[in-house]
């Protein structure tokens, strides 16, 4: 089929609908970050998904999915196409939505991997909800990791004028003077009733421009910090992505258009490493085509399946030779089918920075570059490699296999 395809330069809508109906099945298999979070009403937990992704707060309360009687769901970066959910309960308050919080929705049959994250106003003492969702998940999974995101700092000042305490005190166990004395005790309290290896804290102020506090991300780099202590998956570089990517493309639209193509990478790099001998090549092109397809929507370019390809070969993506060479290693369980997934993945993921790069010099009115354009897609496939290792290794862990 691979080569078929790179022999007539088109696809009929049979294949096309064949291959869409193969990714769509390995949707069940990519390793999905779970994040579920616990708070009562108005503590900050639509703020904290818009602080980790940069998608408007319309955005994230638009895209909120139910998906139990109590609770509902947020997939990123779309509903069909995701690597990270955050699940919530609103209006935690008692003990029935407290559990329904830290439940798996309905229909979730997969062991994701998944972070438990409890959201407190820092000055409210009214936690017992949050206190007994956080206890009880415990309870059923000791080993889950839990973050304590403590909000709202601000309310906690005893100055008028919207300022923040500057640099950013609250990330060892004691504060220092310049903490207010009631906000450091409220803080220390939460955290008193949270104990464990497994536990992280982050105080948090997400603000709006308008309140006039600076940073309005008050804290952000300390959330990270404690899920990335807490979660190691390198999250934050694949939601917020390389800065010097972003500086180089300039592009509000890559912004946008990266976590399609980790999505892309990830949906790839995981059929590549199934080990059914060559059950998964539609797969493996049509997941790169169907990516190039969406970041063609988010440039607002043509979208054409015969450039597109034109376009792959020209980069070297053309690899069914090397490629099935590789499919051999499956013989070696595990490391042959993480090294078969991350060469695949990796290609994905240098192929859709490319040619975010294309669409992005022709909405520009600029030529691409073909020299610029492989250039790029050989740096970011020696960079993606060692990344993808490491995410299906996790995912291969948790499967068993």
């Amino acid at each position: 089929m691979l080569d078929g395809i790179w022999k007539k330069r088109g696809l009929s809508p049979g294949e096309l609908d064949d291959i869409e109906q193969t990714v769509d099945n390995l949707r069940g298999r990519l390793p999905v970050l779970t994040f579920r979070l616990v708070g009562k009403t108005q503590s900050g937990k639509t703020s904290i998904i818009h602080a980790l992704t940069g998608r408007s707060r319309e955005e994230i309360g638009n895209g909120f999915q139910p998906c139990t009687k109590t609770t509902r769901v947020y997939r990123f970066p779309s509903q069909e196409q995701y690597f990270v959910q955050f699940v919530d309960a609103p209006g935690l308050g008692d003990a029935e939505q407290a559990d329904a919080s830290a439940s798996p929705p309905e229909g979730e049959s997969k062991d994701y991997h998944d972070c438990l994250i409890a959201v407190m106003k820092a000055m409210d003492p009214g936690q017992e909800a949050v206190r007994r969702a956080v206890a009880e998940a415990r309870a059923r999974r000791p080993n889950r990791p839990v973050v304590v995101v403590q909000t709202c700092l601000h309310e906690g000042y005893p100055w008028r004028e919207p300022r923040h305490i500057l640099p950013y005190p609250f990330k060892g166990e004691s504060f220092p003077a310049a903490v207010p004395s009631d906000l450091a005790r409220a803080l220390q309290l939460q955290r008193s009733w949270f104990t464990g290896g497994n536990v992280r804290f982050a105080a948090v102020d997400f603000t709006l421009p308008e309140d006039g506090y600076e940073p309005v991300l008050y804290g952000l780099d300390a959330l990270w910090d404690a899920i990335e202590e807490a979660f190691p998956w390198g999250l934050r570089e694949v939601i917020v992505g390389d800065p010097d990517l972003y500086r180089e493309f300039a592009d509000i639209r890559f912004r946008q258009a990266h976590p399609f193509v980790v999505w892309g990478a990830l949906a790839a790099g995981t059929a590549a490493a199934v080990p059914l001998p060559l059950a998964d090549l539609p797969a493996v092109i049509g997941i790169p085509v169907l990516m190039t397809k969406k970041l063609a929507a988010i440039y607002e370019q043509p979208w054409s399946l015969e450039r597109v390809l034109e376009i792959m070969g020209a980069l070297g993506f053309r690899f069914a030779t090397r490629y099935l060479a590789r499919r051999l290693t499956r013989w070696i369980p595990f490391v042959g089918s993480v090294a078969s997934g991350a060469f695949v993945g990796g290609s994905t993921y240098a192929l859709g920075v490319a040619m975010c790069r294309y669409y992005g010099d022709l909405r520009r009115g600029a030529a691409p570059d073909p020299k610029v354009l492989r250039r790029l897609y050989q740096d970011e496939l020696k960079q993606s490699r060692e990344w993808l290792s490491l995410r299906l290794k996790e995912a291969s862990v948790r499967d068993g296999g």
